[in-house]
């Protein structure tokens, strides 16, 4: 008789272990940016909680290293997956390793690009870039000079906040796109590309940066070339993030929930590997499960802060 259970119910953090403890893997793409510790430390608190083990591997942003983690982790016979992948595409045969060899594998903040995914847990991250482009407009007033610093190519998540953002301001002919650089998701290509972009565009009224490292990159790089009135916009919501937008150097955020949705991915592999069946709900696209996003500005930003733990939710 198969047994089945609404995803909701693995909110139940506190849930105590059922019968013997399991051993679950989170492969992490990189630890270098807070997003993922803090994703670490989530993984830790939700498995402490379920009386299961938790082995936490950190790839470096290879693909190649994470692929090999995961292999390692089937050949040690672990009970379920949980990975934060370092590209959609490249890492389909860790995905189809995982599936062949009977272990749950569940994708958490980006998604791998294979029907044999158990589950992708993951920001709405087209939403993230309308938020960012409806406010964007909305102080621009309809007209003025962006640019757009870019996530790593090949991700999901880059792909889909630069397709939520465009889809927004390409609506409005007064607002010019007047650079695009890549900023790989890390503060030290950020600075560089917001530096590129700020000498040749000496008329620039915003930038759009697809996350907080690479936000506060361009932040550093305005300062630099001390050029004031330049509105940042980012993705995160981090702690750092909520700094330079109450000092004024952010002018909006798009909250994430990485422990909430790392949390939830635990808490799902835990059951998947204990047989049970989730039942998604109804807004889930082929096993995509959208976590929601959330602006920030300088008038909401002290809930954000009451409501986080560690300054994340």
């Amino acid at each position: 008789m198969k047994r089945y259970i609404l995803l909701v119910a693995v909110m139940m953090i506190g849930m105590a272990a059922v019968s013997m403890a399991l051993t679950i893997g989170l492969v992490l793409g990189n630890m270098d940016n807070p997003y993922f510790v803090e994703m670490a430390n989530a993984a830790k608190t939700q498995a402490k909680a379920l009386g299961a083990d938790l082995i936490v591997l950190n790839a470096n942003y290879s693909n190649a290293t994470q692929y090999n983690q995961v292999e390692d982790l089937i050949q040690r016979k672990v009970d379920a997956i949980v990975i934060n992948p370092t590209d959609s595409d490249a890492l389909v045969p860790a995905a189809e390793a995982a599936y062949k060899a009977g272990i749950p594998f569940i994708c958490i903040d980006r998604t791998v690009n294979s029907p044999h995914i158990s589950l992708d847990i993951e920001s709405n991250n087209t939403e993230a870039g309308e938020i960012d482009g409806e406010a964007l407009v909305k102080m621009l007033n309809g007209k003025g000079n962006i640019a757009v610093i870019l996530g790593t190519p090949g991700l999901s998540v880059q792909r889909e906040r630069t397709e939520g953002f465009m889809q927004v301001v390409k609506k409005y002919p007064n607002i010019h796109i007047v650079a695009e650089q890549n900023g790989n998701f890390n503060m030290a290509d950020g600075m560089k590309a917001a530096e590129a972009i700020l000498t040749a565009h000496p008329n620039l009224d915003a930038i759009y940066a697809e996350n907080d490292p690479m936000a506060l990159g361009a932040v550093q790089a305005i300062k630099e070339f001390n050029r004031k009135g330049i509105k940042v916009f980012a993705i995160d919501a981090s702690p750092q993030g909520i700094e330079a937008l109450k000092k004024g150097e952010i002018t909006v955020e798009v909250g994430q929930q990485p422990r909430k949705m790392t949390m939830l991915a635990i808490a799902a592999a835990d059951f998947l590997a204990r047989g049970f069946k989730l039942v998604l709900p109804s807004n889930t696209q082929n096993k995509r499960y959208f976590l929601r996003v959330y602006g920030i500005t300088k008038s909401n930003v002290e809930k954000w802060i009451a409501d986080s733990v560690h300054g994340w939710h």
